[in-house]
């Protein structure tokens, strides 16, 4: 099975073999999300990441600091590609979705109604407070960590 990824702009119409799936959906029992911490500036914003292998493995990574460009509806920042499961891919994202694609992490500002345009993605978390971001400048640097203390899972 060839899967193709494309940086943040670029699209591929032929690969819309998948539907969305809400994998940052809570109300599955046997789903563990992790919380997370984004922060910018004088921004602090509540996440987490989902149950999938790239999740699980961009988790390990953490805490990080990366610098992001925003274009029309995403925050795009470089970062090492890492592992994942083919079947976690999907098409389309929900805005606030947070996402690996092909060498960048990438905070959804908006577009969730045409995202299947874009081909196969995989989202690994989500964020409802992404309306924070679309004020910031056009570069900004968003520090990412685990949101634990002593074992619990907190945002304090």
């Amino acid at each position: 099975m060839a899967i193709d990824f494309y940086p943040c702009g670029y699209y591929n119409r032929t690969r819309k073999e998948k539907q969305y799936v809400d994998r940052n959906s809570t109300a599955r029992g046997e789903m563990r999300v992790k919380h997370i911490i984004l922060e910018t500036e004088d921004i602090r914003l509540k996440g987490y990441l989902n149950h999938t292998v790239a999740a699980e493995e961009f988790r390990k990574r953490l805490p990080m600091t990366l610098s992001c460009k925003r274009n029309d509806k995403e925050y795009c920042c470089s970062i090492a590609r890492g592992v994942f499961e083919p079947n976690d891919l999907q098409v389309g994202w929900k805005n606030g979705d947070l996402l690996l694609w092909d060498g960048y992490f990438v905070v959804d500002l908006g577009g969730e109604d045409q995202s299947a345009e874009y081909g196969l993605t995989m989202v690994i978390g989500h964020t409802e407070e992404y309306e924070k971001l679309k004020h910031l400048k056009e570069t900004i640097r968003i520090s990412i960590r685990v949101a634990e203390t002593e074992g619990k899972s907190t945002y304090e």
